[in-house]
């Protein structure tokens, strides 16, 4: 009626209370976490997709919540007001479904760059690829900040994200999306 463990290189095996539940899945064992900067704290984003515009958001106003979206096309307006913010939240709470090594994937030109901007001078760069087995994100830190520090760039470094489908599609976001 118990569990038992033995820490690595040693002999003597522990009885363990309480029970543990230990996942076989490999993934299970990862904290998904990725990033999590609220929309409140960056102040542009750059999306530029290999085969279209880019686009670009920015925050005229520091202290309010809305981007505003450069560079519309003449004769054409956002589809909403609220348009230019609907990615603006993509690194909020951004978690991942799987990683892997980047030197493991054959990865060929990124479909997607982009950089984000935040209020204390961080600059995250993001690329997106697409690989035999899916599309994978990477993210490097440009210019460190307190809250964008050298531990979460060297956690990121190397490293190829899948995510959810919903913020996958955020950052996939094309000019076009924006406007009607």
């Amino acid at each position: 009626n118990g569990q038992y463990m033995r820490p690595n290189d040693e002999s003597t095996t522990l009885l363990i209370a309480p029970a543990i539940e230990i996942p076989i899945d490999r993934i299970e064992w990862l904290e998904r976490g990725l990033l999590n900067i609220p929309a409140t704290e960056l102040t542009g984003i750059k999306l530029q997709p290999a085969d279209d515009q880019l686009v670009e958001l920015v925050k005229l106003e520091p202290d309010k919540p809305r981007f505003t979206l450069l560079n519309i096309p003449q004769n054409r307006e956002l589809a909403t007001p609220d348009a230019a913010n609907s990615i603006a939240g993509i690194l909020s709470e951004l978690q991942l479904e799987s990683v892997r090594q980047i030197a493991s994937i054959e990865l060929d030109e990124p479909e997607l760059t982009g950089e984000f901007f935040t209020r204390d001078g961080a600059i995250i760069q993001v690329a997106a690829f697409t690989a035999k087995d899916g599309m994978y994100f990477s993210f490097n830190i440009l210019r460190e900040s307190a809250q964008v520090d050298a531990n979460l760039a060297a956690r990121l470094q190397g490293w190829a994200y899948t995510l959810p489908t919903f913020k996958r599609n955020q950052f996939l976001t094309r000019m076009d999306d924006l406007l009607k």
